[in-house]
């Protein structure tokens, strides 16, 4: 429930969800102030027990490298859906499989990034019914694409400068 995370918490508790999540570092400023975005925070453990929908937006860092992995899937609500938008690699792409071709296990994932990503490159659970992948589709938004042009449009009107050469915007 960290930045991105805790912008989706409140969507869904917008949605009229109970949104439950977690953050690296709990203490009571960091719950009061999820709390205030009507997220209740809690351990990973406990969010893998309650939550129907498990949305993951970490960064890929040593400590959240397949934190979802065997011992988090094991846990998991029977019929819960997750859903990894954040890095490949956070998620342990064959623990997954396993999971979710258990009968007992998740229901679905969907996953718009990938552990193993590139040409040539399939995913394990590429053959897998109840999974949606896609290949990190998340910066093709209209806006973010926007953001993207103006960040480039001023780049390359630093290195004008840099080389004293006049910025015509209209050009």
């Amino acid at each position: 429930a960290g930045n991105i995370g805790s912008q989706v918490g409140r969507m869904g508790a917008a949605w009229g969800m109970r949104v439950v999540g977690c953050v690296e570092t709990l203490n009571h400023a960091v719950e009061r102030k999820l709390a205030a975005l009507g997220i209740e925070a809690m351990t990973l453990g406990e969010v893998a027990v309650l939550a129907d929908y498990i949305s993951i937006h970490v960064p890929l860092q040593d400590s959240t490298r397949h934190l979802i992995g065997r011992d988090f899937l094991s846990r998991t609500k029977p019929g819960a859906y997750l859903i990894n938008m954040a890095r490949g690699g956070v998620v342990d792409e064959e623990a997954l499989h396993e999971w979710l071709v258990r009968t007992d296990g998740l229901r679905g994932a969907a996953l718009d990034v990938h552990e193993n990503e590139g040409p040539g490159k399939i995913s394990p659970l590429a053959d897998l019914k109840n999974v949606i992948l896609t290949p990190h589709m998340g910066a093709t938004t209209i806006d973010t694409q926007r953001e993207i042009g103006k960040e480039i449009e001023s780049v390359i009107e630093a290195e004008f400068r840099l080389i004293d050469l006049p910025v015509d915007r209209e050009a």
